[in-house]
Parts: C-alpha cells; structure tokens; sequence
C-alpha cells in the first residue's frame, strides 16, 4: 500500500478539447492524493467525484466481500463520459 498522486479528466472533454469544441480550461478534471495497493487494478470513484467529473456508470459485475464474518455484495461498474 502506498499513497500516490492521481489526475482523473474527464475522457470525452479531451476529445471535444482536442477538436476546439471547448477549451482545455473547461475539461474537468481532479487531483487526488489517495492511499492505494499496488496490485491493484481497478478504482472506486464515489458520487461526488463522479459528479465533478460529469461521467455515468455502468454496472458490469458484482463483487462479495468477506469481512469478519459476514458476506458484503457491492456492484461494480465501469465508467464511462456521460452521454455514451
């Protein structure tokens, strides 16, 4: 586990950007300072995030989680920009 710097941006902006449909200045995007496992390969973004960002979700699969002694079943999803 170790703590890492992370820029989430908002993928769809980029492309409109890069098309001068918007500015740079008006890609959404935060920096985080989170603590992480360096196995890991997935991400957990949390409602706030997901709505400073502008991006939707996709449910893709369930996961169970097993803490003392009892059985947590959480949905996954997979993100996407909002409005594909």
């Amino acid at each position: 586990m170790v703590y890492a710097d992370i820029e989430l941006i908002n993928g769809r902006e980029i492309i409109l950007a890069s098309s001068y449909i918007i500015g740079e200045d008006e890609i959404k995007r935060i920096n985080l300072n989170i603590w992480v496992d360096t196995g890991s390969y997935m991400l957990a973004i949390n409602e706030n995030i997901q709505e400073h960002l502008h991006i939707t979700l996709l449910p893709i699969q369930s996961m169970h989680l097993l803490s003392s002694g009892h059985c947590s079943v959480f949905a996954l999803y997979s993100v996407r920009p909002a409005g594909q």
